[in-house]
């Protein structure tokens, strides 16, 4: 499976998860609001009975006063309590759905009625007649005897109110059931979402721990065989049986690795054929020159000629021999750079400076200035040591004036070491400072001056070799500086 797929799937089950916890979160929701509604319910029918036995008692008191004081303003809230009856029960007899609490809730009204129309009314019609006309008073005494003393009005409002105490038990209890089903849907969609979104999240983690343990492992494989290749092991390979996107890297990078392996045996095939080459060449070319060297050396000797130009042409016969076995060993030695694997040593700079100087003993006309403070460094001393041995030996090669200086710096430039060669010379004009690094180059006629014109040019190549770079500061006829840089590695400060 490939490893997308495998991301897809494992997104694809967390989405399906968190679907069900949606999903399952507003089903409960939509029973909570269910049990959340049936409880308003309940509270607005327990307000609505409550007004009603407001009402009642109010009818009941104004009743009372009427029959107590005779005036008509006592009956007021008992008519408004009417009125308010009246409106109360159509809206809550709706509300009410339990078949017991409806009956209930009837036999409440139908009590009410009575009481009102077979008690109240009556009565009070009766009293407001005695008020209006004396001689109707002994009707009203035999209607106030028979309804009220006999207590049937407080029979029918005690009934009523035993009616509403169980109306309102009952609704209570309703209510109560209601409030703990509703918890119960609270805790219970609590429960199940945080369930829910526990395994998703525990699910993701476990997936997103599977996928980067594979792809860490898959990646630490390539990455091992990245730091082989960088150490020169090109036979490493890496094993991978999937079939994915990374198998397909995994793949390019073991034939990325074969085909290292396969040019890294050539060209070691190549150098050693060239090293083999070099040796043959350098053998060939040198058994005759030294050959010519000893003929000359043999005809001066034996020369009975004292023709001061024979000799001359004899020594100017040997120098060509001398250039010449010397041009064969700088272009050996410009092939070698960068090809053979130079063992490193830490070494004071100052040190490697005064050997040089004292194997090129220097004119006795000329100062060499070395430097203080130079550096301690852990790098290939044999070609730190031909770098300045070919810029100390130019500088006083070629210099023209009558007390030679050569002055030694180092200085640092972020992670390199800066070191520089300043002459008192001729200088070099602008235009040549590019070229003499160039095999073969040289300011003067070889005539003029003996030189293969390969020093500068090793020079550079070691210098690049070493992620440096090397450049001229030069005034005619005042001095010439070669500045280079050393990459510092694993250098201390002296």
């Amino acid at each position: 499976m490939k490893l997308i797929t495998k991301l897809y799937l494992g997104i694809g089950l967390i989405l399906f998860i968190f679907s069900v916890v949606t999903v399952t979160y507003l089903y409960q929701s939509s029973k909570v609001k269910a049990e959340m509604e049936k409880v308003l319910l309940s509270t607005e029918i327990l307000s609505h009975s409550e007004a009603l036995q407001k009402t009642l008692i109010d009818m009941e008191t104004g009743f009372r006063g009427y029959m107590i004081v005779e005036n008509e303003s006592f009956l007021i809230p008992y008519k408004k309590g009417h009125e308010t009856g009246l409106k109360i029960f159509p809206v809550l007899t709706p509300l009410v759905k339990d078949s017991a609490e409806a009956q209930m809730l009837r036999g409440i009204r139908r009590i009410g009625r009575d009481w009102i129309n077979n008690f109240a009314q009556p009565v009070i019609e009766a009293k407001r007649k005695s008020i209006q006309d004396p001689s109707k008073k002994p009707a009203f005494d035999s209607i106030f005897n028979a309804q009220v003393k006999t207590g049937l009005g407080n029979q029918k409002m005690l009934l009523v109110r035993q009616k509403f105490e169980e109306f309102d038990r009952h609704q209570i209890e309703n209510k109560n059931a209601q409030i703990a089903a509703f918890n119960q849907s609270l805790d219970y969609t609590r429960l199940v979402s945080i369930i829910l979104t526990a395994m998703a999240i525990l699910l993701g983690i476990l997936i997103a721990f599977l996928l980067g343990q594979t792809v860490r492992r898959r990646i630490t494989a390539m990455i091992n065989l990245a730091d082989h290749i960088a150490q020169g092991d090109f036979e490493a390979r890496i094993a991978d049986h999937e079939n994915d996107e990374m198998s397909r890297l995994s793949r390019s990078l073991n034939v990325m690795g074969a085909k290292l392996n396969a040019y890294f045996t050539n060209l070691t095939k190549m150098n050693k054929e060239l090293d083999q080459f070099a040796y043959v060449v350098s053998h060939d070319l040198k058994a005759p020159l030294r050959a010519i060297n000893n003929l000359a050396e043999w005809i001066s000797e034996d020369i009975k000629d004292q023709d001061p130009e024979i000799h001359k042409n004899l020594q100017l016969m040997r120098g060509r021999v001398h250039r010449m076995e010397n041009l064969i060993n700088g272009i050996l030695a410009y092939s070698k750079v960068g090809r053979k694997d130079v063992p490193t040593e830490t070494f004071p700079v100052t040190k490697l400076l005064t050997d040089i100087v004292d194997s090129l003993a220097p004119p006795k006309n000329f100062t060499i200035v070395l430097p203080d403070n130079a550096p301690v460094l852990t790098t290939e001393k044999i070609f730190m040591e031909q770098v300045f041995t070919n810029l100390i030996s130019n500088g006083i090669k070629y210099n023209d004036k009558p007390e030679g200086r050569i002055e030694i710096l180092t200085g640092e430039e972020n992670e390199f070491y800066r070191f520089s060669v300043t002459d008192n010379g001729p200088g070099i004009p602008l235009q040549f400072q590019d070229r003499i690094f160039g095999v073969f180059q040289t300011m003067e006629a070889r005539d003029t001056r003996e030189s293969t014109g390969v020093g500068l040019a090793i020079v550079k190549k070691i210098i690049d070799e070493k992620g440096g770079r090397i450049w001229i500061e030069s005034k005619e006829q005042e001095f010439t500086s070669f500045i280079f840089t050393w990459p510092k590695n694993n250098a201390v400060k002296h």
